[in-house]
């Protein structure tokens, strides 16, 4: 598996928890904001960005469209 692929799988993964964790009512979207800025890490952060997540509101809109 290539670099890529891995940082690929690993973004989608992040939004896939995140999205389970909002539909469990565990957080809410607005909290998803927060934990971008402060809980993920910085390896977590780049793999994010090879699916086009830039910033806190980014990830927010993709776990909404999930």
């Amino acid at each position: 598996m290539s670099m890529n692929d891995y940082a690929m799988d690993m973004a989608e993964d992040i939004i896939s928890d995140m999205y389970n964790r909002v539909s469990e009512g565990e957080i809410t979207f607005d909290d998803t904001q927060r934990i971008y800025a402060d809980d993920l890490t910085s390896e977590q952060i780049e793999a994010l960005k090879f699916i086009g997540i830039e910033d806190d509101a980014d990830f927010r809109e993709a776990i909404e469209n999930d």
